[in-house]
């Protein structure tokens, strides 16, 4: 499936449950290969302030509708809202090189599987 990366930033992020934990706010793409190799999603803050960002690989966000409903799409991972608050993300003037595969780990029968 193809979608536009306007319509990724600024998605939603969900657990499997539906439960809205952060926002993709942008994607780091390998302009050699044009493959996408993470997402920086952010957790927390006020309108950006105080956010924790996190760099998440793209092969653990399955971008789907919990609902059914095609326009409902959100940006799908199996990990709580706990993890986000007990975990540190990286500073925002200062974004990584790649993914942190460290807190991150896909697994191909599981949509995503935190440690």
């Amino acid at each position: 499936m193809y979608r536009r990366a306007s319509v990724l930033t600024g998605m939603k992020v969900k657990d499997l449950r539906g439960e809205t934990l952060a926002t993709v706010r942008d994607l780091m793409i390998d302009s050699t290969t044009g493959q996408i190799l993470y997402a920086g999603v952010g957790y927390g803050g006020l309108a950006g302030i105080g956010e924790k960002l996190f760099a998440v690989p793209w092969d653990a966000i399955k971008v789907k509708t919990l609902t059914g409903n095609p326009s409902d799409e959100s940006a799908v991972m199996n990990v709580s809202k706990s993890f986000f608050e007990t975990h540190a993300g990286f500073d925002k003037d200062h974004w990584p090189a790649q993914a942190d595969r460290t807190l991150f780990v896909t697994d191909a029968k599981e949509a995503v599987r935190s440690k």
